[in-house]
């Protein structure tokens, strides 16, 4: 599934200042790397050796109500870890189950218990009908929840990063969350205003910003990507969605009929009958399985750029080669894995999803090189100490990767 050919990159000059050079100039297009050579992440095992954890798992998060749930995710966290290989040495998860239930814990006292307890008073006292209510509820969706989303993403991400060593390295992430929850939010104003042509280059952005906050032990990364070659490929996504889109529209009017027209205000819609709401149901369902779907050629064209130009900087006044990560996913294989992931996910009601999570881990890993120069030696310990808190928002919000 990966060509063995690398294209060969200029030779860099050689010594630390001339690396500090490159740096300053922040990584223009044509990266130069001393060693075009590949080290390449392998996957040991079988996906499907979590089955008997998932198992276990899931009868244990129902007889606990769902409090094993955190223990339970730290040891396949755990197992899918060991699985990822590089020069034939497993990343070892340092979390733990209760670090995880305090970080939900705190989440849901600190930020989500309040967002519940004005909700409700400001129900009791201006009523659902009242506009207080709506401005409310506006100001949830619009500002607050994807602000909470994006902190999330950050803290979680920070989380696995810190517990996550190979030969006793850990990586780590040291910027501010809060600045990237508000930049995140800011951009993603501009889909309406755009029709959602500043998704490509606002997807650069974000992992622009995630990626220059990650250090590889003492190797800070740096993302290099430029959106122009993404366009082409969103372009078709962009007409292929339109398409989608209009089908829908069409389904719902054929389903809903001429009552479509007095669907005005919300006490219409209580005359809709069941059986209409069950098509509706499953019109919506199609629709965004039609769109996973066509989306997957895009998704495989944006990881394979921000991988391949993600590099690896040297410490100043190490002398050591840049190195740069090679991703090569293909759209159709994506296809391939969605499909049977939602399968194997859905058939299961969700008790084997871990095992189409790991069949999603080891596609990436198998595809995944170090391009450069790479041993044991060009990795050294982060000084910095890790960070002791859960991702707590991170499964509120249930977008917990692995």
């Amino acid at each position: 599934m990966m060509t063995a050919a690398v294209t060969t990159m200029p030779q860099a000059p050689a010594g630390a200042a001339n690396a500090a050079a490159f740096d300053r100039a922040h990584f223009a297009p044509a990266l130069p790397f001393i060693d075009p050579s590949e080290t390449r992440f392998t996957w040991e095992g079988s996906p499907w050796h979590l089955f008997g954890t998932c198992i276990f798992n899931g009868v244990m998060t129902l007889a606990t109500v769902g409090l094993y749930s955190f223990w339970g995710r730290t040891e396949l966290r755990r197992r899918m870890w060991a699985c990822v290989r590089l020069e034939g040495e497993p990343l070892v998860y340092h979390g733990t189950g209760l670090e995880l239930c305090k970080g939900f814990m705190a989440a849901l006292l600190i930020v989500l218990l309040p967002i519940f307890l004005f909700s409700t008073t400001l129900v009791v006292a201006y009523g659902q009908a009242s506009q207080s209510w709506a401005m409310y509820q506006t100001a949830l969706f619009v500002i607050v929840y994807p602000v909470l989303k994006s902190l999330a993403l950050y803290r979680a991400r920070r989380y696995r990063l810190a517990r996550t060593s190979w030969r006793g390295i850990h990586s780590s992430m040291t910027g501010s969350p809060g600045e990237f929850a508000f930049l995140s939010w800011a951009t993603s104003l501009l889909y309406p205003l755009t029709l959602g042509w500043i998704a490509p280059w606002r997807a650069i952005y974000v992992q622009r910003f995630l990626i220059g906050d990650t250090a590889l032990g003492d190797r800070r990364l740096r993302l290099t990507a430029s959106t122009g070659k993404l366009y082409l490929t969103f372009a078709l996504l962009w007409v292929g969605t339109g398409v989608i889109l209009f089908v829908a529209f069409y389904g719902i009017g054929k389903i809903l009929g001429p009552q479509m027209l007095q669907m005005k205000t919300p006490a219409a819609w209580a005359h809709v009958q069941r059986v209409q709401w069950f098509e509706l149901a499953g019109l919506l369902c199609a629709t965004m399985f039609a769109w996973s779907l066509a989306s997957s050629f895009y998704r495989s064209t944006l990881y394979n750029l921000t991988a391949n130009t993600t590099v690896l900087r040297s410490p100043e006044g190490s002398g050591l080669p840049l190195m740069r990560f090679k991703l090569e996913t293909r759209g159709h294989h994506l296809v391939w894995l969605f499909v049977t992931n939602q399968l194997l996910t859905y058939g299961s009601l969700f008790v084997l999803k871990p095992i189409a999570t790991a069949r999603t881990l080891r596609y990436f890993t198998q595809n995944l090189a170090l391009v450069g120069a790479f041993s044991s030696a060009t990795l050294r310990q982060n000084p910095n100490a890790t960070v002791a808190e859960g991702e707590g928002l991170a499964q509120a919000f249930d977008f917990d990767a692995f």
